[in-house]
């Protein structure tokens, strides 16, 4: 949040905790400069550091600069000219930096001479990096593959700059608005040995000072083991100095006057309270598929600087200045852009085509739809249109099944909204594993015969009969006299459940002398625990077709929602419009979306930690403190990346929603499930930020969101095999691209390929290519992981083979090479610190060097939930050299 340079205070007792060390050989850096203290003695580490937000109150450029001063006196490029200035003048100091995007660009200006004392600095350990993400990501917000890659970025580059000494050893994360055990997993797997961080509910913080348990070993993951444990410290107070020893320029505590012969000579006084402050914090002793060239690098390298600035702690969750936040979107727009240039080279490879094309103004045209993931899936291609008469060919000149659909009503009234299209053109494919498929889309002047519209039913044609729409799968039924939905019946299991789903707003709390907390960008603080409906009845229109069935339902003016299911889905699609909420009331707002059902959940459910692994929540309660219930609402809110359910004891009914982004949600009551979905806000809730959350949109008035959920209703049992397929596929969904063309697609069909697949055959279920990217050479960077949790399901729990070699169609591998989950270190020779556990004393801590797959071996087994990470070598590749591989 702040942008300046701090002491902070780490008080060590003795080390016997730790069993082993690992070593930097020749090399002084790392553990080879740390002065370890004396045994016996009270060890304080003072530890000089800065923390500097990529973006916050000013943009990424202008916190770099220093410039727009008037927001806030900071400019990173000074911090880091000062510090390495006093670095070199006295042996003795020593530095730790954190944010890898702003010593990227520093080091892009230093000049040659300089840059080689600055690596003498780093060789010696007294300019450490620690954390060394491209930013300091988010941990609520932001999707495991997110982080991964982001952290991937920037310690990368710390590898190619600084060799051995620029990997860090110790994550840093002093700022992000509260931990995820995802987060500390990920930091685990790549190799890090401990983790510090700045913030946590002051509930438990005070809990864990009584009970001397501020520093841990954090056990970050149920299925992973050992391999996930992860010594954790929290700061004692933030990431500032000890009260009374601010010595920035910012602060007025009173300096170290050392002159004896000054009559305000202060050294004995500011020491004794140091070390009164110093006393009081020791902790207990712990016991504990194209290959592309270097200007196509350079693309991707925009869209990777981009994101991962975008997961950074004040970007990614919106407590950022407004005009900073239109800085994110604008280098978001700019790399999408960038990589739409190297998607469109990939096609020239791969399809021999690259032409894009406005699909609403061309009366013929080509979709390619890529699907990245390594199982073949079927999808609906919903394409915005100008009529209602096309034709589709498919990839071998079959005539594929489509429908037409209407554009709502509300759709064209979006201010943001650019299109002139009234009609969406639906239908059906079945992509291959980590491939595409060429349709050829025609229009025609009159209705073709394997073109289905849609039947609309307007409200005024509407009976008082239930409306029931249904497919193979899923039945929605929704009530006759209110048209909100009612009950939900999964056809395949005979499951029927009584669902409620509608919109409430909570009054956003606002600042008074009583509570002194309004509701903010930083804070969710509703003004009561019981929202306002927003819909006891809605109006409704009903679009019935062989392909897509839609329910459209309009609750006030500004906000409405249609609910599909499309032919051969499990799960129900709820669209919602949002916006622009009204406050002309002078009243901020927060809209929720609320799904009741009769599921006896008993106060417990489920949301996922970053998108990957599920943590049981229980309502009013903490599993290591005594809840203090001042938030009735707020304190039962949790990060949902990915998903949340409930259940039933009985394991008979699991009611599971996905959603399309990250939101806050939870179960305030048994059997429901509530998610905040859009806020308005009229105060700043005095964190930082200095605005209130009031986002005007293009035209003033507000702005409007749109997001969707995903409904599932299973068996226990058998409910996780739907929610992570399906997590998978709107995280990674089919990409899309147009081309233009006067052929017939008999003769597009001899000149390009339609169908191609960049595996030899699709991957088991529970297999996953998190990551294919070019890495150096003739080398490509692999991330496979298995998608379930232990016990998850009968057959996709278990452990999975699968063989490197013939993985892929465009290339063979010839070796593998095994490296942390960063990439930056081969596992074979990671080893990460030994911690001895008061929990486990009968326990022989294990060498914690990790098993790295055997040289000549390209059979790999993934355990559940294990992500492993592979640079290949590649028999037929083009060779790719290292420049352009950052933009700095």
């Amino acid at each position: 949040m702040k942008l300046l340079i701090w002491l902070c205070l780490v008080v060590t007792a003795a080390i016997p905790p730790l069993l082993a060390a690992p070593t930097t050989a020749g090399l002084q850096c790392n553990y080879e400069s740390c002065n370890l203290g004396n045994d016996g003695h009270l060890n304080v580490h003072l530890v000089p550091h800065t923390h500097n937000d990529v973006g916050w109150l000013k943009t990424v450029d202008q916190y770099f600069y220093g410039a727009n001063n008037s927001i806030q006196h900071a400019g990173v490029q000074y911090i880091l000219d000062s510090v390495v200035s006093e670095l070199l003048k006295d042996p003795q100091k020593r530095f730790i930096y954190v944010e890898t995007a702003f010593f990227a660009r520093w080091w892009q200006q230093v000049h040659d001479s300089q840059r080689h004392s600055i690596k003498q600095l780093v060789n010696q350990g007294r300019l450490e990096f620690i954390g060394g993400g491209w930013s300091m990501n988010d941990e609520a917000d932001a999707h495991y593959s997110a982080i991964i890659d982001q952290m991937t970025y920037g310690l990368r580059y710390l590898k190619t700059v600084f060799g051995e000494c620029g990997v860090p050893r110790v994550a840093w994360q002093i700022d992000p608005f509260g931990h995820s055990r995802e987060q500390a997993s990920i930091f685990a797997r790549m190799g890090y040995d401990g983790l510090f961080f700045g913030r946590m509910d002051y509930d438990d913080f005070k809990k864990r000072k009584e009970d001397k348990t501020l520093e841990h070993v954090w056990k970050g993951s149920a299925n992973l083991g050992e391999a996930a444990y992860l010594f954790t410290g929290a700061l004692y107070n933030g990431y500032n100095p000890p009260p009374g020893f601010c010595f920035d320029q910012f602060c007025d505590d009173p300096p170290i006057m050392d002159d004896n012969r000054m009559n305000d000579y202060n050294v004995e006084e500011r020491v004794d309270a140091f070390i009164d402050y110093a006393k009081k914090q020791v902790c207990k002793q712990l016991d504990t598929l194209a290959r592309l060239g270097p200007l196509d690098n350079d693309d991707v390298t925009v869209l990777k600087d981009a994101l991962g600035v975008a997961q950074h702690h004040d970007a990614v969750t919106g407590t950022a200045k407004q005009h900073v936040t239109n800085d994110y979107v604008q280098r978001l727009s700019v790399a999408m852009s960038e990589c739409q240039d190297a998607v469109n080279d990939a096609n020239t490879i791969v399809t021999s085509t690259s032409r894009s094309v406005n699909t609403e103004a061309t009366r013929q045209f080509t979709v390619t739809v890529y699907n990245p993931l390594p199982r073949s899936i079927p999808h609906h291609v919903r394409i915005p249109v100008k009529s209602n008469s096309y034709a589709v060919i498919g990839p071998t000149g079959e005539k594929v099944e489509s429908q037409t659909v209407s554009v709502s009503t509300e759709t064209q009234a979006i201010p943001e909204r650019h299109s002139g299209a009234l009609f969406e053109l639906v239908f059906p494919v079945q992509l291959p594993p980590l491939g595409f498929q060429t349709f050829f889309v025609q229009h025609q002047s009159g209705i073709w015969r394997y073109l289905f519209p849609a039947t609309t039913i307007s409200e005024d044609e509407q009976t008082a009969a239930d409306i029931i729409i249904k497919n193979e799968h899923v039945s929605l039924t929704f009530s006759g006299q209110t048209n909100l939905l009612t009950s939900m019946t999964n056809l395949d299991s005979r499951l029927t459940q009584s669902v409620q789903q509608s919109f409430y707003w909570y009054e956003g709390s606002r600042w008074d002398n009583a509570t002194k907390q309004a509701s903010g960008a930083y804070i969710f603080r509703p003004n009561g625990t019981t929202p306002i409906h927003l819909g006891d009845s809605v109006n409704v229109t009903l679009i019935r077709g062989r392909l897509v069935q839609e329910v459209r339902q309009q609750f006030t003016p500004w906000l409405s929602q249609v609910v599909r299911l499309y032919k051969g889905h499990k799960w129900a699609e709820f669209e919602w419009t949002v916006g622009p909420i009204p406050v002309g009331d002078n009243i901020g707002k927060e809209i929720v979306t609320r799904f009741d059902t009769k599921i006896q959940s008993n106060g417990v459910f489920y949301t996922d930690s970053n998108g990957r692994e599920m943590l049981q929540r229980t309502r009013d309660q903490r599993p290591t403190w005594t809840l203090n219930k001042t938030e009735p609402v707020a304190g039962n809110y949790y990060p949902i990346t990915s998903k949340i359910f409930i259940k039933d004891e009985s394991n008979v009914a699991q009611f599971t929603v996905l959603n399309d982004r990250a939101q806050g949600g939870g179960s305030i009551a048994d059997g429901s499930i509530e998610i905040l979905v859009h806020r308005r806000l009229l105060e700043d809730d005095h964190w930082g930020v200095g605005e209130p959350l009031n986002e005007t949109g293009s035209d003033g008035l507000g702005l409007v969101a749109r997001g969707k959920h995903y409904v599932i209703l299973e068996s226990g049992e058998r409910s996780a095999h739907a929610y992570r397929e399906l997590a998978l596929r709107t995280q990674m969904a089919p990409w899309m691209s147009f081309t233009a063309s006067d052929m017939s697609q008999q003769t597009w069909a001899q000149n390009y390929k339609t169908n191609w697949t960049g595996l030899t055959e699709a991957l088991p279920a529970n297999v996953h290519i998190l990551t294919l990217e070019q890495w150096r050479g003739m080398s490509v960077l692999l991330r496979l992981e298995h998608i379930y949790e232990k016990g998850e399901d009968a057959q996709l729990s278990q452990p999975v083979t699968v063989s490197l070699q013939s993985m892929f169609s465009p290339f063979e591998v010839v070796s593998a090479e095994e490296h942390t989950l960063a990439g930056n270190k081969v596992l074979s020779a990671s080893t990460r610190l030994q911690w001895k556990l008061a929990d486990e004393s009968n326990r022989t801590p294990r060498d914690w060097t990790m098993q790295a797959l055997p040289a000549n071996v390209l059979d790999v087994t993934l355990k559940p939930m294990e992500i492993r990470t592979f640079v290949l070598t590649l028999s037929d590749a083009n060779e790719i050299t290292e420049t352009h591989v950052y933009p700095w």
